[in-house]
């Protein structure tokens, strides 16, 4: 399957071995890229980036009917949806010193902060409606704090109704996940 449920080998909350990675990790790198490329240096963890990917493949498969980023679900992790395919391809960027990864303490709290080193190669391989997508969400979720994210999450109803550990459908996400704070463009008569 495209997806992952998350885990390294370990089983989850479920009880269940969990998939390993099976998507692109190809087009993952891609799309993360474009979205760290599109942030302010070190404004962006692996926290937030799942989040900004969560809801760009949201948003993708309501306009066109499948994941930008071909995962079909996230796990519920415990600070947001958590694909570790989005881990492993971050890592590869990282390790093609496209992007760099440090390791940060702010107000007591240890995260890491990721940065774009360069500019995306591969941009052609989004069309101008899938660039809009990740740039809308950047611009609406990385300048939120760690609180005003939570608030976000807790309001989600797959969020509240998703045991930590489980898999959260993107296609149900689709459907259910409203949030305030991502603004939803007018459609064009096109679409």
């Amino acid at each position: 399957m495209a997806g992952d449920t998350g885990g390294r080998g370990s089983k989850g909350a479920s009880g269940r071995e969990p998939r390993r990675h099976t998507a692109d990790i190809e087009r993952i790198a891609l799309v993360a890229h474009h979205a760290i490329h599109k942030t302010r240096p070190h404004s962006v963890g692996h926290v937030k980036l799942n989040l900004i990917l969560w809801h760009v493949d949201l948003e993708h498969y309501r306009r066109f009917g499948s994941s930008m980023t071909g995962l079909k679900e996230y796990v519920r992790g415990p600070h947001g949806p958590l694909s570790w395919s989005i881990v492993a391809a971050v890592a590869g960027l990282v390790r093609q010193r496209r992007v760099s990864d440090s390791a940060t303490v702010r107000n007591g709290i240890s995260g890491r902060e990721l940065a774009s080193l360069q500019s995306p190669a591969d941009l052609a391989d989004l069309t101008a409606d899938q660039a809009g997508i990740i740039d809308r969400m950047v611009r609406a979720l990385a300048p939120l704090t760690a609180h005003q994210l939570l608030s976000m999450l807790q309001a989600d109803p797959l969020w509240r109704e998703t045991r930590p550990g489980s898999a959260m459908v993107i296609s149900t996400g689709a459907i259910v996940t409203r949030s305030g704070a991502v603004p939803r463009e007018p459609r064009t008569a096109t679409e």
